[in-house]
């Protein structure tokens, strides 16, 4: 059925991942005739076949368990007292808390001991040890941004790393994540374009 953008509720057009889902849609008609024609998915096939948007709840965990591991470790690695202290999960999210940042699927474990004992806490993701040192030279590519989902999700934490570790204002942190830590790859030039408009309007 055909559907006016004027019958569409305001709601749609002000949601976070409004973009991401439009794209979706741009492509659903063209996804159902490629999988309809049973033949071999090639590169031109390929974008409407498996550009997928990725919910908020997913991106937040991977970065929250990637950067926010990191960051995590920092932490801890400066306050080796709190990984053994902390009462709960909960405590050490807060206590890694970066600005607007709240690590809600930063996970934490601890291991045990021979004899029972609790040793203290680590992100469960482990601390990245292998990454560079300072938020400002880290690189965060996605290399099928779609409509610059991640990129848009990572933006606000890179931000919030570099305002703490640089005392940078919010407006120079910003620039200089986007100058800095941000990249995307995509074959679809509309998604770049998308990408590229959802970046800057969340900066």
């Amino acid at each position: 059925l055909p559907i006016s953008l004027e019958g569409l509720p305001r709601e749609v057009f002000i949601a976070d991942d409004s973009l991401g889902w439009v794209y979706q849609f741009w492509q659903a008609e063209q996804k159902d005739a490629v999988n309809a024609s049973e033949s071999k998915i090639g590169a031109d096939e390929l974008p409407a076949v498996t550009q997928l948007f990725t919910e908020d709840y997913m991106v937040l965990f991977l970065l929250h368990n990637t950067l926010g591991a990191w960051w995590a470790g920092k932490v801890l690695a400066r306050n080796p007292a709190l990984a053994g202290s902390a009462a709960s999960e909960d405590a050490l999210r807060a206590a890694c808390r970066v600005g607007d940042v709240d690590w809600t699927y930063l996970r934490f474990v601890r291991d045990r001991a021979e004899d029972g004992t609790a040793g203290p806490w680590r992100p469960a993701a482990g601390t990245f040890d292998g990454w560079p040192k300072a938020a400002k030279d880290i690189t965060v590519l996605d290399p099928c941004m779609g409509s610059g989902h991640f990129l848009v999700f990572a933006l606000p934490i890179l931000v919030a790393f570099r305002m703490a570790e640089e005392r940078l204002s919010e407006r120079d942190a910003v620039d200089a994540v986007l100058r800095d830590n941000l990249f995307g790859l995509e074959i679809d030039p509309r998604c770049t374009q998308i990408a590229a408009f959802n970046l800057a309007f969340a900066a």
